[in-house]
């Protein structure tokens, strides 16, 4: 969960993430999605962490498409082979609001 090779892969765009500290990242993001289409540079904070199940996240970046933050709750479950994934949260960028609720 804390290792930014995992976090990396859990963000959807994520192309770099570093570790400030146990719990703070710096993140690199190739956003495909409209409005927010382009590459983002920002931070990423884990909180409430319930190892292994679940987290609290909150991102935020400046990119090509403006400013964005973005909050929510990760949701991990075993499966076999691997790691399922659920997140839902809010997403704000500039003056748009989007709600965000997927399973990847």
């Amino acid at each position: 969960m804390f290792d930014p090779n995992l976090l990396v892969n859990a963000l959807p765009g994520g192309k770099q993430v570093e570790k400030i500290s146990d719990s703070v990242y710096t993140v690199t993001m190739n956003v495909k999605v409209r409005p927010l289409q382009g590459e983002y540079s920002g931070e990423v904070e884990l909180s409430s962490v319930s190892v292994p199940n679940n987290y609290t996240i909150k991102i935020s970046g400046q990119g090509s498409s403006g400013y964005f933050s973005a909050s929510g709750k990760v949701t991990l479950r075993d499966i076999e082979g691997g790691t399922l994934l659920f997140y839902a949260g809010t997403l704000e960028a500039d003056r748009l609001w989007i709600d965000v609720g997927q399973r990847l």
